[in-house]
Parts: C-alpha cells; sequence; structure tokens
C-alpha cells in the first residue's frame, strides 16, 4: 500500500500486476507506463485529489474496474487508456470534472457513475456494454461529448426517475439503443452530431431533443417507449410535432429561384432572336450559385449547372408571322453541398409571334411555351436506425411548365455604326408538380407556382465589318412569386408545411457577344453572360450557336 505521494508519481515497472491505493493524496499522474492487474482493481482511489491524470495505459484483465474512484477527485483527464474487466472508469465518490481524449473501455460500462460527477468532456473513445450508465439516485449534470460514446448495448443510460442529465453531442453516441433513459435528458445535437441506435424513453422519462445541426441537415430519429419527447429546432425548419423528424426546407425556399433559372434563359434567347427568319439553333451551359450556408433555414446555399440546347425558326404557311421554340435541358441543382440534389430533364416547346403589332414606336411580340420535366432526387438524412447514422433517401417526380409573355422592343441607330435595341418585357411563368413520397419518411403534396417575371435591357450593336458585329447588353431583370409560397408535406405520416420568406428577388445581367458569317446561308454566333441579385445568385452562362437557312 502507498499511503502517502508527492505532487507526481513515476510508475515503474516494479508496480506491474499491483493494485495502487490511494488516500491523503493531493495530485497523482501515471506517465508513459503500463500498469495491470489480474486480480482485482487496478487504481482505487478513497482521498481527495485536486487532479488526477493518465497518459499511460491501465488495465485489468479480471473482472473488476480499471479504475475505481469512492473520493473526491476535483480534475480527472485521460489522454491514455483504461481498460477495466467490469467497468473502465467506476465512481462512487464525487469528480468535478473527467475529462478524456484517449481511450476508456469496460466488459460492461466505460464509465458507471453511482456517485457525483459534475461534467464528463469526452474528445475521445468510451465503450462497453454500456458506454456510459448513471444510476438511480445519482448526479450525472452534463455529458459534452465531441469523441465517440459507444455500448453494444446501450450507448448512454440515465437511470432514476426524476434524475436528469444535460447531453451536448457533436460527436457520435451509439448503440442497440443509442440513448434510454427513466429520468429526464436534455439532448443537444450540434454540428457533427451522430445518432446510432433507438432513442428510448421509459413511461416515466422525458427526452428534450434541441435540434442544433446546421440548416443543410435533414434528420428523422426513431423513437420508442411511452415517454415524452419534444423537440425544438434552432435552425428555422418546421419540425414535426410529436416526433423527432425535420427535413432542409431549400427545394421549397429555392422554388421561385428554381424557376426562374429554368426559364429566364429561354426567354433571352427568343428575345436575342426575336426579329430572325431563320432557323437558328444555339447550346449553352450555365452555372448558378450561391454561398450563403448557415444556421437558418431562410437562405440556402446551392449549385445549379444546367446544359442543353434551344432552337427556333419561322412557321411555313402561317397566316401570321410564328417562330417554333424547342428546348432541351438537363440541370443538376445541388443544394448544401450534396445534403439535397434534383436531378432534371425537361423539354419545351411552343410558338413565339415576333412583330405581332405596334405600340407607339415599339413593337409586340408575344410567346407562349409549355413544357415537361422528370425529377430525380436524393436526399441525405440523419437516421439513428441506420449503422452509419445517416443514409441517403430517394424520390422522384414529374412537373409541368408554362411561360406566357409580351415584350416591347424598338431600334435606335445611333452614330458610328452602332445601334441600341430596347426592350421591355414580362413573363408569367408556372410549374405544376405532382405529389410525391421519397424512399423513407418524406412525402410531398402537389404544388403550383406562379411567377411574374418582368424585364428591361439594352442591346448596343457595333458593325465591324461586312460579315460581322459584336454586341453588348445590359438590363435589369426580377422575379415576384406571386402563388406557391407554401409547401404542405408529411414526414412519417404527420403532416406539416413551410411558407417560403423569399418569394422576389432582382438580377442585374450583363451580357457580351459576336455575330459573324460564315457563308450566304450561315452565321456563326456566340455569347457570355452574367447576373448577380440582391439574394447573392451568381449565374454564368455561355453559349454558341448557328443561324441560318437549311
Amino acid at each position: 500500500m502507498i499511503t502517502k505521494l508527492r505532487s507526481r508519481l513515476n510508475f515503474t515497472s516494479a508496480l506491474v500486476a499491483t493494485t495502487l491505493l490511494f488516500s491523503q493524496v493531493q495530485s497523482v499522474h501515471a506517465v508513459d507506463v503500463i500498469i495491470t492487474s489480474d486480480t482485482g482493481t487496478t487504481v482505487t482511489n478513497s482521498a481527495t485529489l485536486d487532479n488526477f491524470t493518465n497518459s499511460a495505459t491501465i488495465t485489468t484483465s479480471g473482472g473488476d474496474d480499471g479504475i475505481h474512484n469512492s473520493g473526491t477527485i476535483t480534475t480527472f483527464t485521460n489522454s491514455g487508456t483504461i481498460i477495466g474487466g467490469d467497468d473502465g472508469i467506476l465512481n462512487s465518490g464525487t469528480i468535478t470534472t473527467i475529462t478524456n481524449s484517449g481511450t476508456i473501455i469496460g466488459g460492461d460500462d466505460g464509465i458507471q457513475n453511482t456517485g457525483t460527477i459534475t461534467s464528463l468532456i469526452n474528445s475521445g473513445s468510451i465503450t462497453g456494454t454500456y458506454g456510459v450508465y448513471a444510476g438511480g439516485g445519482t448526479t450525472l449534470t452534463t455529458i459534452t461529448n465531441s469523441g465517440t460514446i459507444s455500448g453494444t448495448l446501450y450507448g448512454f443510460f440515465r437511470a432514476g426517475v426524476g434524475e436528469t442529465t444535460n447531453v451536448i453531442n457533436s460527436g457520435t453516441i451509439s448503440g442497440t439503443t443509442a440513448i434510454i433513459n427513466t429520468g429526464t435528458v436534455n439532448l443537444t445535437l450540434n454540428k457533427g452530431s451522430v445518432l446510432i441506435g433507438d432513442l428510448y424513453v421509459f413511461s416515466t422519462g422525458t427526452l428534450n431533443i434541441t435540434s442544433n445541426v446546421g440548416a443543410s441537415k435533414s434528420y428523422a430519429y426513431t423513437t420508442s417507449g411511452t415517454g415524452t419527447v419534444t423537440l425544438n429546432d434552432l435552425n428555422n425548419r418546421p419540425a414535426i410535432a410529436g416526433s423527432a423528424y425535420a427535413v432542409n426546407v431549400g427545394s421549397m425556399e429555392m422554388a421561385g429561384e428554381n424557376l426562374y433559372q429554368n426559364t429566364s434563359n429561354i426567354i433571352d434567347a427568343i428575345e436575342s432572336n426575336i426579329n430572325t427568319t431563320e432557323t437558328w439553333v444555339r447550346p449553352y451551359y450555365s452555372e448558378s450559385s450561391r454561398d450563403a450556408e448557415g444556421d437558418s433555414s431562410a437562405i440556402r446555399k446551392f449549385k445549379n449547372t444546367k446544359q442543353g440546347f434551344i432552337a427556333g425558326g419561322a412557321v411555313k404557311n402561317s397566316e401570321i408571322p410564328l417562330q417554333f421554340i424547342l428546348n432541351v435541358d438537363q440541370s443538376e441543382n445541388n443544394i448544401d453541398s450534396g445534403e439535397h440534389k434534383i436531378d432534371s430533364n425537361s423539354i419545351t416547346l411552343g410558338l413565339v409571334a415576333p412583330n405581332f403589332n405596334k405600340v407607339g414606336d415599339y413593337n409586340l411580340s408575344l410567346k407562349g411555351l409549355v413544357g415537361y420535366s422528370k425529377n430525380d432526387t436524393d436526399r441525405k438524412i440523419l437516421d439513428n436506425t441506420s449503422s452509419t447514422g445517416e443514409r441517403v433517401i430517394t424520390g422522384d417526380y414529374n412537373s409541368f411548365n408554362a411561360i406566357v409573355g409580351a415584350s416591347l422592343a424598338k431600334t435606335i441607330n445611333l452614330d458610328n455604326g452602332v445601334k441600341a435595341n430596347i426592350t421591355i418585357g414580362a413573363d408569367v411563368v408556372s410549374e405544376m408538380r405532382d405529389s410525391y413520397s421519397e424512399s423513407l419518411y418524406f412525402s410531398y403534396d402537389k404544388l403550383n407556382l406562379v411567377q411574374l417575371q418582368p424585364k428591361i435591357q439594352s442591346e448596343f450593336v457595333k458593325t465591324l465589318n461586312n460579315t460581322s458585329n459584336a454586341f453588348v447588353k445590359v438590363g435589369v431583370e426580377a422575379r415576384e412569386l406571386l402563388s406557391g409560397k407554401t409547401q404542405d408535406f408529411s414526414a412519417n405520416s404527420i403532416k406539416t408545411s413551410y411558407t417560403t420568406p423569399t418569394t422576389n428577388d432582382v438580377y442585374g445581367t450583363v451580357v457580351v457577344g459576336f455575330n459573324s458569317k460564315i457563308n450566304n446561308t450561315i452565321n456563326l454566333f456566340a455569347e457570355a453572360s452574367a447576373k448577380n441579385s440582391g439574394e447573392e445568385v451568381s449565374t454564368y452562362q455561355a453559349s454558341i450557336g448557328i443561324k441560318g437557312t437549311f
């Protein structure tokens, strides 16, 4: 027996296979040594210690504990390894703070508390049949976990009616049952949090979940038992009453923006070729993005890529001048860096009546188009029934689009071979989405969107020679969502809804390009454009194409 140690104790090989008992000790350190026992608890403390620090290996291969504290320890710090045949650490006394960045393993419990622990801070690993067990009539005030707490049976067990533990998690808590309690557990889930295993609440228990996992995340936490479960989502998502489900609302918040992205390039192409009597084909590629990831669902981060072509040409034998329009498009909308993806393939057909009538000095043109899209979705969710705590759920839906609009345009000849084309237009665009269900948990009611998209644009064209010219366009466009602001959806058959707070935006546009005659029947054109909006959406598009008589 060692009855008194000074400020530091260096264990040597002579202490191998020895049980250590501490009493009346002020500070104990186990450093750079392996301490083993096959006959009982390796380290026992019944004294009052300011500090207990271990950076070595403390292990017992017998059926007892790695460390048993029945005394008082102010600060317990482990960066090494503690292994118990029964419990890694058994506390029947008082520990103010346990800080673990190492490894604690118990054949029964990683940590068993039958006394008082004010704070358990874990950035390492705590494992056992029960990862952490807090007995009835005991105090375990707060667990702050950024590491791993795991049990082959239970990750964390809060026993004792009326006993309360605050669990703040940004790491992993796992088990067949991740958390089980007969008392009260206030569970705060921060970014990085992973739960693997059921959340079980006895009839005498309460589980209060506060979610702060970030607005980009969706989650479906399965709970069982007959106790009380409450959910408070701090990221402005609609939480599902009576459950632990919430969905990333990015696709709902961005419905008006996506409708604008899907229609504005068609409208721009029509306006650019409104006076063309030839057939034209315009392949394009565009990227739109917003760097606005944050803790609120109000404005979501996204990147939208599109590629396709738009073609048009005169309708022969028509009583009035008409152009046909064909658009084939493929796009991917990536919301919150892969948390939710929507892949779309669409086709749009329509007619344009260029220079349909005169309104003062302006030529009035009309347009009408309809389209169909097939949409496939992949959504990541935090799911405690998955072996990894996460899974990807899928879905698909059909949508139908329409564009009806008018524009006024006139040309002003300026000096030095420059002419200006002024265009003022307004379009009403719509999207009708079918209702659909994802492969697990979430389903969505049909949604009808109607949006007004006005624009004003000035184009300045400079003749370079007999075969080519260059142009610059500057303008302002806007969108205002008129209807479809609220999406109704269900999580595990429980209905709720989300109303987007972002119903409008204004875009400044710049386009540069050129036209060049290849021969008497074919012209080549190319252009690049940039748009920036008040809601911090940036769009860049490039297109190259031909016009001609074929």
